[in-house]
């Protein structure tokens, strides 16, 4: 209990920290200066039709072609919240508070807060893109991709 409250305060404080920074993050990402997770990883194709298996497979064959900042890149099916990682493993992520179709009701990309999340050994921020299905036009996934915090330090200063 103590290590969570521990962590808690250390993510309130840092969160509260870099509030203006992430406002930096959000402009950066739409001018274009921060990589779109979609630029760096992406079948047009794939993403519209491919299953869940398919897309795991597509990003774990394609790990050499991430984006030097991104400490992962997984897929979330919108249906079940599983996340699909390019390190091969595949979690659950529902309840997860970056994971939520809302975000993307006025906007094309969602910056989250800073997160210790379960697939990396050090605190990340996330940024995700919406994949709508071609003939539903439903939310069929969200691709998204982990940045380490210093990454957050060096684009904004």
């Amino acid at each position: 209990k103590n290590q969570i409250k521990l962590f808690e305060d250390f993510k309130n404080k840092f969160n509260s920290q870099h509030i203006e920074k992430k406002s930096q993050l959000k402009d950066l990402f739409l001018s274009g200066k921060l990589p779109h997770v979609a630029a760096s990883i992406y079948n047009s194709g794939l993403f519209a039709r491919g299953n869940n298996e398919e897309i795991h497979e597509w990003l774990i064959e394609n790990v050499p072609f991430v984006h030097k900042d991104f400490c992962t890149v997984f897929y979330v099916d919108a249906d079940t919240n599983i996340g699909y990682f390019s390190q091969k493993s595949v979690l659950d992520l529902t309840g997860k508070p970056y994971i939520n179709a809302s975000f993307f009701e006025k906007s094309n990309y969602y910056v989250s807060d800073i997160y210790y999340s379960e697939y990396s050994d050090y605190p990340v921020f996330i940024i995700e893109e919406p994949y709508f299905d071609k003939t539903t036009h439903k939310l069929k996934g969200i691709l998204c991709a982990a940045l380490k915090l210093d990454v957050l330090e060096v684009i904004t200063n």
